[in-house]
């Protein structure tokens, strides 16, 4: 069987509902439609840390030429760690693997960007603490970075030739008026 792809936007209507009765656990579940579900699970991972521990959906499809079923799949490393003080949000596309809970050959992925997470948040406002970017959307930092290094040992390089070069010439007997 060949390899299908679907682009799933997940739409601004979906429900969101939770459940953070537990210390050290929060569930978030966004559904949307008939049967699509998609479940984060948060843990505290110290004292000072959370972390999407594992991720799940449910998707109710219908493929060409078959009756509609639903697909299950699940994630289960640890992803988007931040302090409990902020918020964990990253722009970029990041790819998650997820198989499939009924067989396990069967794999999906995820891709999600523009995504902002926060848990253990212990107060009842709506927004968001400030954020932990995730590593890799700041890589621009580095070239201004890495282009003053290389300007400067440049700069570095024409010091040193011009001294030598002066040196050489007053060595000879030149001097300069």
């Amino acid at each position: 069987m060949g390899n299908t792809s679907w682009k799933i936007n997940l739409p601004t209507t979906a429900n969101a509902s939770g459940d953070c009765s537990q210390n050290n656990t929060e569930v978030l579940e966004l559904k949307w439609g008939n049967a699509n579900m998609i479940k984060i699970s948060f843990d505290k991972t110290n004292t000072s840390k959370f972390e999407v521990q594992n991720m799940s959906f449910a998707l109710n499809l219908t493929f060409p030429g078959k009756n509609a079923s639903i697909y299950n799949y699940n994630h289960s490393k640890c992803e988007f760690t931040a302090p409990l003080e902020n918020s964990y949000k990253c722009d970029r596309v990041q790819t998650l693997n997820f198989t499939g809970v009924t067989d396990p050959t069967s794999m999906a992925y995820l891709h999600i960007s523009h995504v902002q997470l926060q848990a253990f948040h212990n107060t009842t406002g709506t927004h968001f603490n400030s954020a932990i970017d995730c590593e890799g959307s700041s890589s621009a930092d580095v070239v201004p970075i890495v282009v003053g290094c290389v300007l400067a040992g440049l700069v570095l390089m024409v010091l040193v030739g011009y001294l030598v070069g002066r040196r050489h010439c007053q060595a000879r007997g030149y001097l300069s008026m």
